[in-house]
């Protein structure tokens, strides 16, 4: 009767009464009698939408006479639109009716250029919701965009997530973490690195009270911590506030090009 209304699989969405189609639903059985195969009559009614209960009595030859189709839902969802009322004159190709099913979701995520290389169809995904935070959904990256959008430089990843309870609703807005094993990595603590636009540094302590700038390469961004390619090795103690090392512009601009070797 109603945009979002459930509907089980089989239950009838409306009747159809269409002097056309029946004319040619009757013509093509005759057609058949003749060739004694109704299959091309099935899969026409079929694709009318019409099911199989149905098929089977409109070829008893009681019901070869029959004026009205019903046309059943094919699956079980939520009736999404509804353009037909009573009495309405539809044309072939019209949109009538869209169900959903919603018993498995997509979530749609945007992904930063650096996450990229890292995320692959397959992957477990976790869904939370600020709002909600006893609930937690997991599914699988299904799809991955191979377009970025030029506006946000993100890419769009799709999640499918099972929806038995039917908690997830369209249009719903929540976090997704993807989670990725990429063995032991050399890293810094986030705070330990200046970045000036084209480089890198951290501060190695040389010993004693001494300290020294030492450009770094840098990989992965995670939580708290940057990858470290080069510049560093294992066991360099880095001073882990580097943003409060210098206390002057000037002081720091010298030690970065004194490592730079200006």
């Amino acid at each position: 009767n109603g945009t979002g209304e459930k509907v089980k699989k089989g239950a009838v969405l409306f009747d159809l009464y269409s002097v056309d189609g029946l004319y040619a639903f009757r013509q093509s059985l005759a057609l058949a009698g003749r060739e004694s195969t109704p299959d091309l009559v099935r899969q026409r009614l079929r694709r009318w939408g019409v099911d199989e209960t149905q098929i089977e009595r409109l070829l008893e030859p009681k019901g070869r006479n029959q004026e009205i189709l019903q046309l059943a839902a094919p699956i079980e969802g939520f009736i999404a639109e509804k353009n037909v009322f009573p009495g309405q004159k539809v044309a072939a190709g019209e949109l009538l009716m869209v169900l959903v099913d919603l018993s498995q979701v997509w979530a749609e995520v945007d992904l930063f250029e650096s996450d990229m290389a890292w995320v692959k169809p397959g992957m477990t995904a976790k869904i939370t919701f600020a709002y909600w935070p006893e609930k937690e959904f997991r599914g699988k990256v299904a799809v991955l965009n191979p377009f970025l959008d030029p506006k946000t430089r993100t890419l769009r990843a799709r999640i499918e997530i099972p929806n038995p309870s039917l908690d997830l609703k369209p249009e719903m807005f929540g976090t997704a973490q993807l989670s990725l094993n990429v063995g032991e990595r050399l890293v810094v603590p986030e705070g330990a690195v200046i970045r000036t636009g084209e480089r890198s540094y951290a501060f190695r302590s040389g010993g004693g009270d001494r300290i020294e700038p030492v450009e770094v390469k840098l990989g992965a961004h995670t939580e708290g911590a940057f990858e470290v390619l080069s510049g560093l090795k294992e066991g360099d103690r880095v001073v882990a506030s580097a943003t409060f090392l210098v206390d002057s512009e000037s002081a720091l601009k010298a030690a970065l090009e004194a490592v730079a070797g200006r």
